[in-house]
């Protein structure tokens, strides 16, 4: 990109484009940068009733001229910086500062907005921690993302605060390095780029010392192959190739090991039966009269002959003679570092099977626990289905109480209605009067005549005795003699 030229924007990563577009307004020329933030108004004329209007171009003034041609300016670097669509969007716009703001609000939205906007990189900011497998140059990379978009936002962390961060942020195997970096170093005046130098170098480092490992184990996995040159002595050969043959079968066994050890812990049919044979050379029990070790003794210079490896004979026609004086035999040998490593082969072979006893054992173990765990499992599920059942039973309990206690109160209502309509009863035959009683308008009563009792008058200061009880009527105060009903139907009076 020429530097003439304003950074373009095609309406994707916004707070990427507005700070090179900051930066590059600034540099070009920074009195229109001061257009953008500081808007000062196009000249106009302020009329006798205070409207104010655009002043004419023809009455501007040199200073107006100035101040119309930095806006023009700013707006057209604004505009030649802007695609098609984004240049629809800010047309309208008479000032550079509307346009700005305009594209502003557009991609960071308004003050909730950009405050949303905050709170959610704050919080990445404060979660942020070095993945598994990522190196230092991609860890700091998210790192910055986060931080510029925090900064186009108005949100700044100081220097020393990011430092810190960034040690924090490191997983456990890098402790020792954090603990020396904050001791040798003032992290209040750490530069961040120093930090990530050192960092990186400490990474290099740590990657140097695993490849060698790695080299030295590639190493120790290398059969290596050595050539000898020996005479052509058939007692010498003999030897060596007994040697040969010998260290062979050890590797040849060794390379066969995890068949070997199965076997073991697990014989075959064949092995048991094996047992039982009886060798027709030695009368031993064990083994064939093929596998007789008797009798392979006489036949171990033929198998010694067999054990080379590889043999390359230098021949030549006119040096007939000398072969037969003298063979130079070039064997590739197999580098075996000590005699102890049949030892070590047996302790390896101890360790294997005393590790698949361990296993076993823990299989067992571990079925066990899964069995009674299952138990455990079904017993739940047994006690959840019954306490289902229980509030089932709960909630059809509470359905019924609901329905009693509105019987109850409907009980209690007709019940209230008998005894007022009781009492009411009460008073009406307490107010009526014997039909005896002549005393009303135009009667003369006879003076101290009585020709009956008043058996309905009411007196005044009349106790009644609340243990006598009716049996007629079954009312307290009067007894079967006294009672007024009783009286009243044996004359034949109703009421």
């Amino acid at each position: 990109m020429s530097i003439s030229k304003p950074p373009f924007f095609d309406g994707n990563n916004y707070s990427h484009w507005k700070t090179k577009m900051t930066i590059f307004i600034q540099a070009l020329d920074f009195n229109l940068w001061d257009i953008i933030i500081d808007s000062p108004e196009l000249p106009h004329i302020i009329s006798q009733e205070g409207i104010k209007t655009i002043k004419p171009r023809s009455s501007y003034t040199d200073d107006d001229r100035k101040k119309v041609q930095l806006n023009a300016k700013a707006k057209h670097v604004i505009i030649c910086a802007l695609n098609s669509n984004e240049f629809n969007r800010v047309s309208s716009c008479a000032t550079a500062k509307e346009m700005w703001d305009r594209l502003e609000v557009t991609y960071e939205g308004t003050n909730q907005v950009k405050d949303a906007k905050i709170n959610m990189l704050v919080r990445e900011y404060e979660m942020f921690s070095m993945k598994e497998n990522e190196n230092i140059s991609g860890m700091f990379v998210r790192f910055t993302n986060i931080i510029n978009s925090l900064q186009s936002l108005n949100k700044c962390y100081t220097n020393s605060e990011m430092v810190r961060k960034i040690l924090r942020c490191l997983p456990k195997s890098w402790m020792p390095k954090v603990t020396a970096i904050e001791e040798a170093k003032d992290l209040n005046t750490l530069p961040l780029e120093e930090l990530l130098g050192s960092l990186m170098t400490h990474e290099m480092t740590i990657k140097n010392h695993e490849d060698d490992e790695e080299q030295d184990k590639k190493k120790k996995k290398v059969i290596a192959f050595k050539s000898s040159t020996t005479d052509s002595s058939e007692d010498d050969s003999d030897d060596e190739m007994a040697l040969i043959t010998r260290r062979f079968k050890k590797y040849l066994a060794k390379k066969k090991f995890g068949n070997k050890q199965f076997k073991k812990t697990f014989p075959s049919k064949s092995e048991t039966k094996k047992e039982e044979i009886v060798c027709f050379k030695c009368n031993k029990p064990g083994h064939y009269k093929s596998e007789c070790p008797r009798l392979k003794k006489a036949k171990d210079t033929i198998k010694k002959k067999k054990a080379m490896l590889a043999t390359w004979l230098d021949s030549d026609e006119s040096s007939s003679e000398e072969e037969e004086d003298q063979e130079v035999a070039q064997i590739a040998l197999m580098a075996i570092n000590d005699s102890d490593k049949d030892e070590d082969e047996d302790e390896d072979e101890n360790e294997v099977s005393e590790l698949l006893e361990k296993f076993s054992f823990e299989n067992s173990s571990h079925k066990k626990t899964i069995k009674a765990l299952n138990k455990e499992n079904a017993s739940l599920k047994h006690e959840c289905s019954s306490n289902k059942t229980l509030e089932d039973k709960t909630i059809s309990l509470e359905k019924e109480n609901e329905i009693l206690k509105v019987e109850i109160d409907a009980l209690k209502k007709t019940f209230s209605k008998f005894s007022n309509s009781s009492e009411n009863l009460d008073k009406l035959l307490g107010l009526q009067r014997c039909v005896f009683n002549k005393a009303g308008l135009g009667y003369d009563e006879m003076n101290n005549v009585k020709h009956f009792q008043k058996y309905l008058e009411k007196k005044d200061n009349q106790k009644v005795s609340s243990s006598m009880t009716c049996n007629y009527c079954n009312r307290h105060g009067h007894t079967t003699h006294t009672c007024y009903r009783k009286m009243i139907c044996t004359k034949g009076i109703c009421y």
